[in-house]
């Protein structure tokens, strides 16, 4: 599930020295865990980061992209997306003064 945000952070980052933060934080009043990803790429462009119709950001859609149409991509931050979902999970995509950040909210479960 974060295999294709990791590879989004690279993909994406025009700079030679690509700097991936990997964070966990455990909410214990809420009972949530907070995955964090953060990197210091160019971030994403704004449009992709709107809502469309459904509520979902449109980077979490199937097929978009940011890269050229014919280089078969879009699927990365879908997949994670989707993934999320059927955990019962959310998940969250902002850029950052430097970079982007991916949050994935985790609600532990009780039992």
């Amino acid at each position: 599930m974060i295999e294709p945000l990791i590879q989004n952070c690279i993909d994406h980052n025009k700079k030679r020295k690509i700097d991936i933060n990997i964070k966990t934080v455990y909410d214990d009043d809420n009972q949530t865990t907070y995955l964090y990803i953060c990197d210091n790429g160019i971030g994403i462009n704004e449009e992709l980061l709107q809502y469309n119709n459904l509520g979902i950001k449109k980077i979490f859609t199937e097929g978009t992209s940011s890269k050229d149409p014919s280089t078969n991509s879009g699927y990365g931050c879908y997949i994670a997306y989707e993934s999320c979902r059927m955990c019962g999970w959310k998940i969250d995509l902002v850029n950052e003064i430097k970079g982007t950040k991916t949050t994935i909210e985790i609600v532990n479960s009780q039992g």
